[in-house]
C-alpha cells in the first residue's frame, strides 16, 4: 500500500477498492461471456439448413437428414450445392434437394 505525503493512506491504494476493482472486475468478464453466448445461440438460431450442411461439409462430419418423406438418411456430407447436398453413405453418393431437407442433426 502506499502512504501519501504526511503519513496518510494513499486512497487509490486502499485494500477496499482492491476488492472491489477484483470483483468488478469478474462481473465484467460474466457479463461478457453470458453476451458472447447470447449472440452464438442467436446466430444458431438464424442459420439456414444450408449453412448447417456448409459448416458439416467443412467438418467431413457425418449427419442425420430427416426428409420430407419420412426417410432419415445418416452419412458424411460430401458436397453442398445452391439447391441440393451429397451424402456419402456406406460407399454410395446420395443427392438430396434441399428442399425436401426437415432437419438436420449432427
Amino acid at each position: 500500500m502506499g502512504v501519501a505525503e504526511g503519513g496518510n493512506l494513499d486512497p487509490i491504494d486502499h485494500p477496499d477498492l482492491l476488492h472491489l476493482d477484483r470483483l468488478m472486475s469478474a462481473r465484467i468478464e460474466d457479463t461478457l461471456q453470458a453476451e458472447q453466448f447470447a449472440a452464438r445461440v442467436a446466430a444458431r438460431r438464424r442459420l439456414t439448413i444450408r449453412d448447417v450442411l456448409l459448416e458439416l461439409e467443412d467438418r467431413n462430419a457425418a449427419a442425420s437428414l430427416n426428409l420430407a418423406d419420412g426417410r432419415v438418411l445418416s452419412g458424411n456430407v460430401a458436397s453442398v450445392g445452391l439447391d441440393h447436398a451429397v451424402i456419402a453413405e456406406s460407399g454410395a453418393s446420395h443427392v438430396v434437394s434441399i428442399v425436401h431437407i426437415v432437419s438436420v442433426s449432427a
